[in-house]
């Protein structure tokens, strides 16, 4: 006796969609033993229809290229963006505001689709661990309370919901 059938897949927008997971942060020490930067992990969980999510490190070229022909930067060469905010007197949450040249703490997360999806269109969902070092200067002192906005793209450069982590304080 055989029992056949077949497992539907889940419906989710090709629009990725995330949701705060949680945020680590660990004390690094230099090789001197002194502490030289807080480190910490953002994580968030993922869904999306069609499974194209992250970049591979080769993919370079329009419209994934980091920086314009000009130099200027190119928003679409990040796919996970994540916007700095310090919370000021008033007890309120600000962004940090970088120079136009600078992605702030936006980066890559890797290719996430597996291989045997090929390209065939198909749903993911997972989490991703992003890292970031935040090390002391000018708006980053011992006593900070700070917390993140994420947002994730897809290949297609749709932009995902934005998630606000919880606050963290540094060392």
């Amino acid at each position: 006796m055989g029992v056949t059938g077949c497992l539907n897949p889940p419906d989710y927008p090709e629009t990725p969609s995330i949701e705060f997971k949680g945020i680590t942060k660990q004390r690094m020490t230099g090789p001197n033993g002194t502490a030289d930067f807080d480190r910490v992990v953002i994580s968030v969980n993922y869904k999306d229809g069609d499974g194209d999510l992250g970049l591979r490190d080769t993919e370079l070229q329009p419209p994934y290229n980091t920086n314009k022909p000009d130099g200027s930067l190119n928003p679409d060469g990040y796919n996970y963006l994540c916007r700095l905010q310090v919370k000021d007197n008033n007890n309120e949450f600000k962004d940090v505001v970088f120079p136009p040249n600078e992605p702030g703490y936006d980066g890559r997360y890797p290719f996430l689709t597996p291989s045997s999806q090929g390209d065939q269109a198909a749903p993911l969902k997972g989490t991703i661990d992003y890292e970031q070092d935040l090390f002391k200067n000018s708006i980053l002192r011992t006593g900070t309370t700070l917390r993140f906005r994420v947002r994730i793209k897809d290949r297609a450069l749709n932009v995902s919901n934005e998630v606000f982590t919880t606050p963290v304080t540094l060392e």
